[in-house]
């Protein structure tokens, strides 16, 4: 015995087809079971094979794609509005980012966060400076 490639019945070795799909039947002979219109068959659960257990439809990000990518547009919008703006923006959007599934928003998140504090330590730095310049300034 084989089975049926369409629909996974089993067939006898001697039969030209399926009985169940009528797959691999020469196209002149017909069947009780087959109403055919043209090329059309009758859908039912026999003629539908049922998708592998592994291809099962799951709610999670690997169903959607590990692959999906923060598009270039928003990824220099984040950063100048981050350098430019506010550093609030960089990091409230850097935290977004780094929560979700995929591998390149996580990266790109992380990638703003470093760069928020870093814009943090260069700022504290020139107000150090900036202060320390005033002061010495004052004595002269």
């Amino acid at each position: 015995m084989r089975e049926c490639p369409f629909c996974g019945e089993k067939i006898k070795d001697e039969s030209q087809g399926c009985p169940s799909c009528g797959y691999g039947r020469p196209s002149g002979s017909t069947n009780a079971n087959d109403e055919i219109l043209g090329e059309a068959r009758e859908v039912d659960s026999r003629t539908i094979p049922e998708p592998p257990p592994h291809a099962a439809y799951t709610d999670n990000a690997s169903s959607q794609g590990d692959n999906r990518q923060l598009g270039v547009l928003w990824k220099v919008i984040l950063v100048l509005t981050t350098l430019f703006f506010s550093i609030l923006i960089g990091i409230i959007g850097g935290v977004y980012l780094y929560t979700r599934p995929y591998p390149d928003y996580k990266k790109f998140g992380r990638n703003l966060l470093i760069l928020c504090v870093v814009l943090v330590v260069l700022q504290f730095i020139l107000v150090f400076f900036a202060a320390g310049f005033g002061f010495f300034h004052h004595i002269i």
